[in-house]
């Protein structure tokens, strides 16, 4: 390679301060056992509508909205039962919980608040402002909501399934094939990406 003696080159220092990240904010609630009581009467109605829903398999878990208000660390629901599936709104969330998930939840509700008692990642119960079941309206898209089903015979439906667990998980290929029985049962066709479903 030639070389080029002419020709001078400055290094040049390089400025290139840390940016600081804003922390989180957490929300901190004044009253933690009233805001825990709040949160048990939600839990309450949310649980009971969320057992009555059908559903197309044996121990498929039961799906749950919460409102929440500040920062929610989403990876951290799982210490209080929850599995987290979807950011749906700016301020709320879809999980998943199953029996047992739902009875860590409750448990961790009661605690709160109460002397004696500690409650780990309790910022994120403090940010909880409201639970719901995710209900069959919840689950309608756009075009079911304001145009409702075709009125013909046969239609194509698309039916979108959230991820539980990682591919080939057990649970996972449990909950596929049990859903896939029942779309049989209900006289179902399948196709790849959507469903044909004869009413």
């Amino acid at each position: 390679m030639a070389t080029y003696k002419h020709l001078t080159i400055d290094r040049e220092n390089l400025n290139n301060r840390r940016r600081t990240k804003n922390p989180p904010r957490f929300k901190k609630q004044g009253d933690l056992r009233g805001h825990g009581q709040k949160l048990n009467a939600y839990f309450a109605t949310a649980a009971a509508d969320a057992r009555k829903q059908l559903k197309s398999a044996e121990n498929s878990p039961f799906v749950l909205k919460i409102r929440y208000d500040g920062a929610m660390t989403f990876e951290n629901l799982q210490k209080h039962g929850l599995e987290f599936i979807s950011q749906e709104d700016k301020q709320l969330c879809v999980v998943f919980a199953t029996e047992a998930g739902l009875a860590m939840f409750q448990e961790h509700l009661n605690k709160l608040g109460v002397a004696g008692q500690t409650v780990t990642y309790r910022q994120i119960l403090e940010a909880i402002e409201g639970i719901d079941s995710w209900s069959a309206e919840d689950r309608k898209s756009w075009a079911l909501r304001h145009i409702g089903l075709p009125d013909t015979v046969t239609f194509k439906l698309d039916i979108e399934l959230w991820p539980h667990h990682v591919a080939n998980h057990p649970v996972r290929v449990r909950l596929c094939t049990a859903f896939e029985a029942w779309l049989a049962e209900v006289g179902s066709e399948r196709f790849t990406g959507s469903t044909s479903i004869a009413w």
